[in-house]
C-alpha cells in the first residue's frame, strides 16, 4: 500500500526534476495570474469609483 502511494506521488520517478520543475513553474504562474487579476480588479474598481464621483460632481445641465 505504501509503495503504491510513493509511485503515485512521483517519488519513484527516475528523474524527479522533471516532476518537480513543472509543478514549481505551474505554482509560480498561478501566483502570478492571481496577483495580475487582483491588480486588474483594483484598477477597475478605482476607475468605476472615479467615474461615479465625477458624475455626482457634474453640475445640472
Amino acid at each position: 500500500m505504501v509503495f503504491d502511494v510513493l509511485i503515485h506521488t512521483g517519488a519513484e520517478h527516475p528523474n524527479l526534476v522533471w516532476v518537480l520543475l513543472p509543478a514549481f513553474i505551474t505554482f509560480v504562474l498561478g501566483i502570478g495570474v492571481g496577483v495580475f487579476a487582483t491588480r486588474q480588479r483594483s484598477e477597475s474598481e478605482s476607475a468605476t469609483e472615479a467615474q461615479a464621483q465625477s458624475e455626482t460632481v457634474r453640475p445640472d445641465q
